[in-house]
């Protein structure tokens, strides 16, 4: 279905009094991040097709929060489920037999409040990194607990790829029936669409975002330095995340790669540019719930080189060239051989830019709508 017509379907089905109120907890988490800009496109998308569309808006210096319509914010001091409820009642006035809270983290999990009040509860779980790693679970174990007692609380659950809900399935015993998989989508919010052919294609291979842990980008550069042919051809330009920790500048000096590597910080501007220059996107993360960054480089015409691990196959799908991303000499040897391989360069570029069309947010927000007007029938 094109998105013109999900968009009438909805518009038609937004007739009747549908209440959506999302949770504060996420604004001041972050400041930038992907968990909030999920939230600040879904609350905008929702908006448009239904007029009872409310997000709780705390003191915060969340860009994202830029997203969501001036219409749609109820300013509040604090965050506690029983004050909200009554900042809603003052809000709206008598609560509809359809009302929907979707808070937007794990930082508030008592919703009795709400379900006195006749609200079905809604949560979004992206991944189980936390509990499939174990570096991080000793450190996650409080926001575990937490996520836990949301996802037993809640009626249904999103998940944002197939991956994810297999992984919530096993790790929580949820019956499949309590679960929908809705993608998200993959726009950036730069000036708008910069056309590749507007930037000389460069010579360095483009990483984005955190690195440590299962992000594996010490594996990554691993490769990279022990190939002669990548090291004469290419650098590695590392996009945010932070400067280059101790641990790695040592292995990057190890790897002989000081002048062939560095690391950047920027807006989407400057990422949609890095994007549209790059000789290619390197994603070697173990495990993603989704993963945006393969999405967004296609979107630019950028060749993507993946991990085949978690969603990462579910979500490119023939977008991307695949390696084993717990072995340094096979990602070496994929992005050797399929880099110098200039017909396989220019199939994946027109494969990927056909996968992104699969991911968008206004087919988010409805077929999110769609969740809860089934939960509440």
């Amino acid at each position: 279905m094109k998105n013109s017509e999900h968009l009438d379907n909805a518009l038609d089905q937004s007739k009747s009094k549908l209440n959506i109120f999302f949770g504060p907890e996420i604004w001041t988490l972050q400041t930038h991040g992907g968990i909030s800009r999920y939230y600040g496109e879904l609350i905008k998308g929702a908006s448009a097709v239904n007029m009872n569309t409310y997000a709780f808006v705390p003191p915060n210096n969340n860009h994202n929060i830029e997203l969501i319509p001036e219409i749609c914010k109820i300013q509040i001091a604090q965050a506690k489920s029983s004050d909200l409820i009554k900042t809603a009642k003052n809000e709206i006035g008598k609560f509809s037999n359809e009302s929907i809270y979707h808070p937007t983290y794990y930082a508030n999990t008592d919703f009795s409040s709400w379900k006195k009040a006749g609200f079905k509860i809604v949560i979004t779980v992206f991944d189980l990194i936390s509990e499939k790693f174990p570096e991080k679970k000793k450190f996650s174990r409080p926001r575990i607990n937490l996520k836990k007692k949301a996802i037993k609380s809640a009626d249904h659950i999103i998940c944002i790829s197939n991956t994810t809900k297999v992984d919530l399935m096993d790790y929580y015993k949820i019956p499949d029936a309590k679960i929908s998989v809705v993608y998200l989508g993959s726009e950036l919010r730069g000036s708008g669409g910069i056309p590749r052919n507007d930037y000389v294609i460069d010579d360095f291979l483009l990483y984005v975002g955190k690195r440590a842990g299962y992000k594996n980008f010490n594996k990554f550069i691993t490769a990279f330095g022990q190939s002669d042919s990548l090291k004469s051809k290419y650098r590695v330009v590392a996009f945010g995340g932070g400067l280059f920790d101790q641990g790695e500048l040592e292995l990057i000096r190890k790897l002989g790669i000081e002048n062939r590597i560095s690391q950047v910080e920027g807006n989407d501007d400057k990422l949609i540019k890095l994007y549209s220059s790059a000789a290619a996107f390197i994603y070697p993360s173990l495990y993603e719930g989704f993963g945006l960054p393969p999405l967004e480089a296609m979107k630019y015409g950028c060749p993507v080189l993946a991990s085949d691990k978690g969603s990462i196959a579910e979500i490119c799908n023939e977008g991307a060239i695949y390696f084993d991303a717990t072995n340094v000499d096979n990602m070496q040897m994929i992005m050797e051989k399929s880099l110098k391989d200039l017909a396989l360069i220019k199939k994946q570029k027109q494969l990927g830019i056909l996968n992104t069309a699969r991911f968008t947010w206004e087919k988010t927000s409805v077929e999110t709508l769609n969740v809860y007007r089934k939960l509440l029938r």
